[in-house]
């Protein structure tokens, strides 16, 4: 570099260290990709929603009124229909992420 410097002589000072600097932030952009691969763990897939949000939005939002209507009936009997609306929201969402696998 020093050599290299002394025989173009001082106009050509700002392209050989131009030059260098090209060289040099090459080499180590290539260096932290590399170290950036090894320790960054591989990006995975877009997971896709197959419906499970969705789902779960719609039985809970039958749920609620269900619960609400149950509730309002005269008798001992509401608590217990409120429960078995609930209990079916629930045993809907668990069988469909059996069924996918999750």
């Amino acid at each position: 570099m020093l050599a290299a410097r002394q025989e173009l002589g001082p106009e050509s000072e700002s392209a050989v260290i131009a030059a260098f600097l090209e060289r040099a932030s090459s080499s180590i952009e290539a260096r932290v990709e590399e170290r950036l691969a090894e320790i960054s763990p591989p990006v995975r897939e877009r997971i896709v929603d197959n419906g499970g949000f969705w789902l779960a939005a719609i039985t809970i939002g039958m749920g609620i009124p269900i619960t609400g209507v149950a509730t309002s009936l005269p008798g001992p009997g509401n608590i217990l229909v409120a429960a078995i609306a609930w209990t079916a929201v629930v045993l809907v969402n668990v069988a469909f992420n059996l069924r996918r696998g999750n």
